[in-house]
């Protein structure tokens, strides 16, 4: 599979843009242009992988759990991931890594139903996924993670529907 260079996509072009609230050589996190709650962000790599699954795992984990937590201000933060999904948003061709991060306090119970895999961790959830499926993935950093994999037929903007608490995920697939 061929990814886009920045160049090509529109996505990383936008993104790279915006606030920085956290950042390494491998992951960046910005303000969300179009929050669903306050204090929502995006994390994405700065590789082109088609998920979070296919980026340096312990990387991520490490970014998270020590560059990420030390600008958060006490505030615990749910990561909702739709991994190599091509209809995240308005740029519905590409595939592109990236999660949305939403402050604990400030959004609904997300609710992935009851045909999920429990994860002790975000890196066991991320190692869970595989290398192939398209999947859905939630939890609060430093906790436990639930996984939805494979994924199929999955509506546009699925990550921001379920953060919104618009419904479930098996609300929405049915």
């Amino acid at each position: 599979m061929k990814f886009p260079s920045i160049e090509e996509n529109p996505f990383r072009t936008r993104i790279l843009g915006e606030e920085v609230v956290a950042c390494n050589e491998h992951f960046r996190i910005v303000e969300d242009a179009e929050p669903v709650v306050p204090g929502h962000f995006l994390l994405f790599g700065m590789e082109e992988v088609p998920s979070l699954a296919d980026s340096p795992t312990d990387s991520l984990c490490e970014f998270l759990e020590r560059d990420f937590v030390s600008v958060c201000a006490g505030r615990r933060y749910i990561l909702v991931e739709r991994g190599r999904g091509r209809f995240c948003s308005s740029f519905g061709h590409i595939i592109h890594a990236h999660g949305h991060l939403v402050p604990k306090d400030a959004c609904r119970q997300i609710d992935l139903g009851s045909d999920v895999r429990a994860a002790d961790c975000l890196r066991d959830a991320l190692k869970s996924v595989g290398s192939t499926s398209e999947y859905l993935l939630a939890g609060e950093l430093g906790e436990s993670f639930k996984v939805v994999s494979p994924l199929h037929n999955a509506p546009k903007r699925l990550a921001r529907r379920v953060i919104a608490g618009h419904s479930s995920w098996e609300t929405l697939r049915s």
